[in-house]
């Protein structure tokens, strides 16, 4: 079922209409299991590479978190976020 909005879109000309591709599809779904592998691999690394402790790579952790949901969501970050990340930051450099 296609979204009214979608359909919309569509009816104006600005969005076209195409079949679905099974292939593509599947390709995406590949790539983002391998690229979901390799980030919980990063981070399962930071202990061991940077001699962080736990609480540091796990703040780094939830923030990357945060920032791919608002980036991928297109939601604007709150001012919340921007001082948890200055405040990991901070902590880093020490």
């Amino acid at each position: 079922m296609i979204s009214p909005s979608l359909e919309n879109l569509v009816d104006t000309g600005q969005l076209k209409r195409e079949p679905g591709d099974q292939k593509e599809f599947d390709g995406l779904v590949r790539s983002g299991r391998a690229r979901l592998s390799d980030a919980i691999t990063v981070f399962l690394c930071l202990p061991h590479t940077l001699g962080l402790e736990p609480a540091i790579w796990r703040l780094l952790v939830h923030c990357h978190g945060l920032r791919s949901f608002f980036a991928y969501s297109r939601t604007v970050f709150s001012a919340a976020i921007i001082t948890s990340t200055d405040s990991c930051r901070h902590r880093f450099r020490q």
